[in-house]
């Protein structure tokens, strides 16, 4: 039996490869975690290799949710609600690295996941699902692909690698287009930065991802509000930059405002400019524990080679921030990329729940559209009850790459 005061569902909607996955259902009881006795494939059929931005993929049954209590039930004896943010989380952090160093490979990659740095052993850095399963903090590159001399920077030491994209997408990074040459050159066009880099680097990484990398976040060269209406125009979801007329610019974002999903330009910090990470944080746990549902990003260039954030900082900060928002802390964070956030934030607006009740059981169903090319379909439902749960049954989804 599962003793409810309140259930958190954190399912995975829609599969984003071409296998069925599993996912739980995490139930938080009282303070006390209790995970479903088993995991449930979801039902996913296989996707057309061939198609970009979903053309050509086809569409698996939507997830049906049923919930067994101890007794017959009403609408009167329970709620369902959609989680601000997934599992349940007080607040979003986004991190970035520009200019494809490779710093984000080999420094902030093993920090986050757990890995040697220069001798160094990192356990990782974790936040939780609600139910006692650990999550790495993530993060994102924004990459540029020549140095204005016809040389790819992929292939040039201190550069990110081809084959480190592809690892880091494989996991569930960001791989963001910082368009094409190393520096803004005004003679290109705008519009031709954005499109080579991005069918670029699908060729590059088209052998080892059936999907290849297609990128959705345009984080805008120096910062420049030029490239936002054409990167909109490609079919980008985010503009990241650091100037202002932004989302966020002045404050933290609340993630239950009124959000442009068509135009979503997004502010980011330089981390340069924050003279500590760690309490610019505190500030915004501070503010959710008052209600508050927030998101924010950061960026550096380095945390190397001297233009940017020092590695030990880094470190220290994070550190920080993990004990005191993650799986050893209050473990209110999601440490995710930009990508993931806006994507949950979406198909949360997108979707609606509708149940029926038959005695002790009621049936969740999900209406609504979605786009066919987001890169990750979730939503966390809360379900509050008196009423102990007995079961929780998950079927079906889709699948869409």
């Amino acid at each position: 039996m599962i003793k409810n005061l309140r259930a958190l569902l954190a399912l995975v909607l829609l599969a984003t490869s071409s296998f069925a996955q599993d996912f739980e259902v995490a139930v938080d009881a009282s303070s006390t975690s209790v995970c479903g006795d088993s995991q449930v494939e979801l039902t996913a059929l296989p996707v057309s290799v061939g198609g970009n931005s979903g053309e050509g993929q086809t569409q698996g049954e939507r997830p049906v949710i049923t919930l067994t209590f101890a007794e017959d039930i009403s609408n009167e004896d329970f709620t369902i609600h959609k989680a601000d943010l997934k599992y349940d989380k007080d607040f979003s952090f986004g991190f970035q690295i520009d200019d494809a160093i490779n710093d984000i490979y080999t420094h902030a990659y093993p920090v986050f996941e757990g890995g040697t740095v220069e001798g160094t052993t990192f356990p990782g850095l974790e936040y939780t699902d609600g139910c006692g399963n650990s999550l790495n903090f993530k993060g994102s590159t924004a990459h540029f692909t020549e140095n204005g001399f016809g040389v790819d920077m992929h292939t040039v030491e201190d550069y990110i690698s081809w084959d480190n994209i592809i690892e880091l997408y494989q996991n569930d990074w960001g791989i963001y287009n910082h368009g094409y040459l190393v520096s803004v050159d005004n003679s290109i066009d705008d519009s031709y930065e954005i499109e080579r880099n991005h069918s670029y680097t699908k060729l590059k990484t088209q052998a080892a991802l059936p999907n290849k990398v297609n990128m959705k976040v345009m984080v805008n060269p120096n910062g420049y509000a030029s490239y936002t209406p054409i990167a909109f125009d490609a079919d980008y979801d985010i503009a990241l930059n650091q100037n202002s007329n932004t989302a966020g610019n002045s404050d933290y974002l609340d993630v239950n405002s009124d959000i442009d999903f068509d135009n979503f330009s997004f502010f980011r910090y330089t981390l340069e400019t924050i003279p500590n990470l760690s309490e610019h944080i505190d500030v915004m746990a501070s503010r959710a524990n008052n209600g508050e549902k927030l998101w924010t990003s950061y960026f550096t260039h380095s945390l190397t080679e001297g233009w940017g954030t020092e590695f030990d900082i880094f470190v220290s900060e994070m550190n920080q921030i993990a004990d005191n928002y993650g799986k050893n802390g209050t473990d209110q964070l999601w440490m995710t990329t930009v990508e993931e956030t806006y994507d949950y934030i979406l198909v949360r607006e997108k979707l609606e729940t509708s149940w029926t009740i038959s005695g002790n059981t009621v049936e969740i169903q999900f209406i609504g559209d979605l786009p066919t090319d987001l890169r990750f379909y979730a939503l966390s439902l809360l379900i509050d009850s008196d009423v102990d749960i007995t079961n929780i049954e998950i079927q079906n989804g889709f699948n869409h790459s």
